[in-house]
């Protein structure tokens, strides 16, 4: 199947710059997960996969009583497990390329205000398994970074609240 056959989308090409094709897809969706494989593996110009920018995200303000069940799956696939699925369907091409794993956060991984239950516990998990990811694939050569704000600064030596970088030759626990 072909990203256009899945639904996925591509974004206007100078929106990416020079050798960078972003992609829109449904991360919920395994057909359009597939089609980005395939794509990624299978790239007409034998170009590798050097990152993934995971930044599928639903804002939610609703308290822990009244927000549906249903409501909270929906939720978790999107700012949760939809990133993890993205990320393991990719990662043998990321670590081919010693590429970077990107997963965008939130402060609300770091802090859980009333009615920011819901939110806070996706992005509480993406940050938890974002931590994870780094120290199993920096023996690898691949890089994890994650973004706790939606506006970060690209810098090696961010503190929190802003883009984290840490390769296996640099750690920044500190």
């Amino acid at each position: 199947m072909s990203l256009r056959a899945s639904g996925a989308t591509r974004t206007p090409t100078q929106s990416g710059g020079p050798g960078i094709e972003p992609l829109i897809i449904d991360i919920t969706n395994p057909d359009h997960i597939q089609a980005l494989a395939t794509r990624v593996h299978e790239d007409p110009q034998g170009r590798p996969g050097r990152a993934l920018g995971n930044n599928a995200g639903i804002g939610v303000n609703a308290p822990v009583e009244g927000f549906a069940i249903d409501e909270w799956r929906r939720l978790f696939e999107v700012n949760f497990v939809g990133h993890v699925a993205v990320t393991q369907t990719l990662l043998p091409a990321l670590i081919r390329s010693k590429g970077r794993v990107i997963n965008i956060s939130s402060v609300g991984g770091k802090i859980a205000m009333a009615t920011y239950g819901p939110y806070a516990g996706a992005k509480f998990a993406l940050e938890a398994v974002s931590d994870s990811l780094r120290r199993e694939i920096a023996t690898f050569g691949v890089s994890e970074g994650y973004c706790g704000r939606t506006v970060c600064r690209h810098n090696r030596n961010a503190r929190a609240g802003r883009c984290h970088w840490r390769a296996h030759h640099q750690r920044n626990d500190h």
